[in-house]
């Protein structure tokens, strides 16, 4: 479906002006910047595509990622104080990436006819791995996906209910939009509300 490709383009710039502005906020030069958005991009699509269906990466034969990424990551350089002061656009934006990533992830794995479990890690890779590959990338560690308050949940929690609806046979495209916005409403409420999920405090002696 085409609105489905111009969502998942419309996530692919979420996540790279994520990416960028994450890499002006460690001081890093334009080329630093560039990897840094270009990871979060499609660094998670990739490892789904590598790691899960062996194949080559979407953006090599698709390469309108690319190009929307790139647009988006020199703007972000360029303008960054617009992102700055309009800090709501960017976790909306990125926000967006996490929701679309995660359900067309799992979409991609459903198509394939692949087990649940493995629908569910074909969704949080694109969702999350872009974001743990910048981290590394920018020597941000833990990464922020994983160490913030609750941002890999509502990805999960919407993957689980993309599951629940699948089982209930609720047509595909609705499926989509509901567990999109269920990531989306969770991830912008939780972060509003500096929700956190539990912690182990452990000392090693």
């Amino acid at each position: 479906m085409e609105i489905i490709h111009y969502l998942d383009l419309l996530g692919t710039v979420g996540f790279a002006v994520a990416g960028a502005f994450q890499g002006i906020r460690k001081k890093v030069d334009i080329i630093g910047v560039y990897i840094a958005g270009i990871l979060t991009a499609v660094g998670g699509g990739t490892m789904r595509d590598v790691f899960i269906f062996d194949q080559t990466p979407f953006w090599i034969e698709q390469t309108e990622y690319l190009y929307v990424a790139s647009v988006a990551i020199f703007l972000t350089f360029f303008i960054p104080y617009h992102f700055a002061r309009n800090y709501h656009f960017y976790r909306f934006m990125d926000s967006i990436g996490l929701a679309v990533f995660m359900i067309l992830g799992m979409t991609k794995a459903l198509h394939a006819e692949l087990p649940c479990i493995v629908m569910l890690i074909s969704g949080i890779l694109p969702a999350i791995g872009g974001g743990i590959l910048r981290a590394i990338s920018l020597g941000d560690l833990p990464p922020y996906v994983l160490r913030s308050g609750f941002y890999a949940a509502p990805a999960l929690i919407g993957g689980g209910c993309f599951l629940l609806l699948l089982y209930l046979k609720v047509p595909e495209f609705h499926n989509i939009c509901v567990s999109m916005c269920v990531v989306l409403l969770l991830r912008l409420y939780g972060g509003e509300k500096k929700w956190k999920l539990p912690t182990i405090n452990f000392k090693v002696s």
